[in-house]
């Protein structure tokens, strides 16, 4: 009987705690912000907010310097080579290629920069062999 009682009084109290433990939880998760962590969060947002301009700034320019880039190279095979490089039967050893037309992988560091821009096969090279001999020649 005495320990009945114990127990029920015992339990009594656990309720009542577990019942100011869930008030406890709510008065702090329905606590007001701190003003210094109002003002941090507003200027975290104002951070994004130019970080996402600024992004958006770069990838505008990104996309104009390679249509840029390409447009010079497609001007550059139809100078030298008479043709651009998605025409004609001539083999590609003449054409610059800056920028791949399909890349596989976004990340290829392990790809040298010669498979990415293939060299003018004796273009200018051809043309300064010419100067040279020719100038050999009158002396």
């Amino acid at each position: 009987d005495k320990y009945e009682q114990e127990k029920n009084d015992l339990n009594e109290r656990i309720n009542v705690l577990c019942t100011k433990i869930r008030q406890a939880e709510m008065k702090w998760e329905s606590r007001p912000s701190l003003p210094a962590d109002e003002e941090m969060i507003k200027s975290l947002r104002e951070q994004i907010q130019q970080l996402a301009s600024s992004e958006s700034q770069a990838r505008e320019k990104m996309n104009y310097f390679k249509r840029e880039i390409e447009n010079r190279e497609e001007n550059y095979n139809r100078r030298f080579t008479g043709r651009t490089h998605s025409h004609g039967n001539r083999s590609n050893d003449s054409v610059l290629r800056v920028i791949q037309n399909n890349p596989t992988k976004r990340d290829e560091t392990a790809t040298s920069k010669s498979t990415r821009i293939t060299k003018v096969s004796n273009v200018a090279g051809a043309a300064t062999a010419k100067r040279k001999s020719s100038t050999k020649a009158k002396r």
